[in-house]
């Protein structure tokens, strides 16, 4: 009988490295999620309150290795600074299902950081997970800025 591997982060790309935060990620994450620009197309359309971005954290990232369907800090494979958020988590729309999203700080857009992680997540939700289909972005402006819409990727 064969026993499936543990799914656990981080998660690597060939650029990129999606971890569990560290409490020293704190002050950049807070500034991204701070960051009118970069949050006009993302989440709640607004940046956060220092407040708010704190409650984000602590609520909707991942606590642990084992916690992947959560939203993971990304960085670079050769810098360990983080340059956003990203994660595979529970489909607010569609009960059961599931779906991936990403923010990444201003100085990270325009290249292809959105597209390297996305194409992970389909990996990881269709293969790893054993998803059927996995929901991913609908358009690229909107994949730079983490905006998800409901469409499948079998």
């Amino acid at each position: 009988m064969h026993v499936p591997e543990v799914i656990m982060l981080p998660f690597h790309t060939d650029r990129l490295i999606v971890r569990p935060p560290e409490p020293s990620d704190l002050p950049t994450l807070v500034a991204i999620l701070g960051d009118a620009e970069v949050m006009k197309l993302a989440l709640y359309e607004r940046p956060f309150s220092e407040r708010e971005a704190r409650r984000f954290i602590e609520s909707d990232f991942a606590r642990d290795a084992a916690d992947v369907t959560r939203l993971g800090v990304v960085c670079r494979r050769s810098h360990a600074a983080p340059m956003g958020f990203a994660g595979i988590f529970p489909c607010l729309y569609l009960p059961g299902e599931l779906e991936f999203g990403f923010v990444f700080a201003a100085h990270a857009h325009g290249q292809g950081f959105a597209t390297e992680v996305g194409q992970k997540f389909i990996d990881v939700g269709l293969r790893e997970l054993g998803r059927p289909e996995c929901m991913r972005c609908a358009t690229r402006t909107m994949s730079r800025h983490g905006k998800c819409f409901c469409e499948s990727s079998a």
